[in-house]
């Protein structure tokens, strides 16, 4: 489905689950081309909905629906087109989500490496008043 030049849309499920008196979702993974204009886009989303004549209920009692039911809903979802992200556009915003995970464990790596240092230096200076005595 392509609904608009430059922009690929890919539903991951073509079925979804409506709980009752819930909301259903569903991932759709949208790809804007190289050649894709920068634009503010509406696009159509269909759906159509059809609820079974029959089924098991979550405690395992069957239902019977003599009359099906399908409703047919459109809504608009807007999607804005925006140039590439630069490189560094890119690392402030890796370092925005991984930033405090990468100075917490390379500050406790530090801090090990700091210990062994010290506790070889003491070790050395031990050794040393050891052989002096």
């Amino acid at each position: 489905m392509d609904p608009v030049k430059g922009l690929a849309f890919n539903f991951i499920a073509n079925d979804t689950f409506v709980p009752p008196l819930g909301v259903g979702t569903m991932l759709v993974q949208i790809q804007a081309s190289k050649d894709a204009e920068q634009h503010v886009y509406t696009v159509p989303l269909y759906a159509n909905f059809t609820f079974p004549t029959s089924g098991i209920l979550r405690g395992g009692d069957v239902y019977h629906n003599p009359v099906s039911a399908s409703v047919i809903d459109i809504s608009n979802f807007v999607i804005s087109v925006t140039p590439p992200l630069t490189f560094d556009e890119q690392f402030r915003t890796f370092w925005n989500v991984y930033g405090g995970i990468i100075g917490l464990l390379g500050g406790g790596i530090a801090s090990i490496l700091a210990k062994m240092f010290f506790d070889r230096i003491q070790e050395k200076r031990k050794s040393k008043r050891e052989q002096k005595n």
